[in-house]
């Protein structure tokens, strides 16, 4: 009965969140779903079932912090894209996994303690320490690595020939702050643009000299010496 309630207040957080209410209705269903749901599914299995309640609050809130900090870290550093849809259905799952080991394990007897327990225990303070470094430091990379995985994915460079010109153009998403730097040559010319890091889309027009056989448009973020697009234009003799 008690993990039919848990499920149920699953199903409730996530369509609240999914919904179409405003953002603060959505938040209430987001915040148990962030901060309490996932921990305790997990904490089922981490922590005996005769803890006490400050116990089973510490890891509550510790795992559920990590999970929800380390989750799109991870999934990030294999060079997926995080979205928040998938970060609510990895949420989700972790829950789910959490629920059915508890399931499986419901008939291993308690763990009986051999001394008393401290009111607040050492392990659990140390555990809530680990997790708010995690969780500062995975917060302070998050914001970085969006910003620089938005420019190299959906930062659009391109180059539409014309008669006796190119038309070169950028579109930026964000930089994390640093501008950007479209720098054309065509072997005897080479010109640098300064683009914001976010804004409206720039073009320029490129005349083609007769001695030109290629150009280059190389885009960069901030003093980077490693461009982000290329794109080129060759010309036939």
């Amino acid at each position: 009965m008690i993990t039919i309630i848990r499920l149920a207040a699953l199903v409730a957080c996530v369509g609240i969140v999914v919904s179409a209410a405003p953002p603060a209705i959505r938040a209430i269903g987001a915040i148990p779903l962030i901060f309490v749901l996932p921990g305790y599914a997990l904490s089922l299995n981490a922590v005996p079932r005769s803890a006490d309640m400050a116990t089973r609050a510490a890891w509550t809130l510790g795992l559920s912090i990590t999970v929800s900090v380390l989750l799109p870290i991870l999934v990030g550093s294999a060079g997926i894209l995080v979205s928040p849809q998938m970060w609510l259905v990895g949420l989700v799952t972790v829950t789910l996994v959490g629920e059915l080991a508890a399931r499986l394990r419901a008939s291993v007897p308690p763990l009986q303690l051999s001394r008393p327990r401290a009111r607040v225990p050492m392990r659990s303070a140390a555990f809530l320490a680990i997790a708010a470094t995690i969780a500062l430091g995975g917060i302070a990379a998050s914001y970085v690595d969006a910003d620089r995985r938005a420019v190299t994915t959906a930062t659009q460079l391109w180059m539409v020939p014309g008669t006796g010109d190119v038309r070169i153009g950028v579109m930026p998403y964000g930089s994390g702050g640093e501008p950007l730097r479209l720098v054309i040559d065509d072997g005897s010319t080479r010109r640098e643009f300064p683009i914001a890091a976010s804004g409206a889309t720039f073009e320029t027009t490129w005349p083609l000299a007769a001695n030109v056989a290629v150009v280059q448009a190389s885009l960069y973020v901030g003093d980077s010496p490693s461009p982000i697009r290329e794109v080129f234009h060759r010309i036939d003799p």
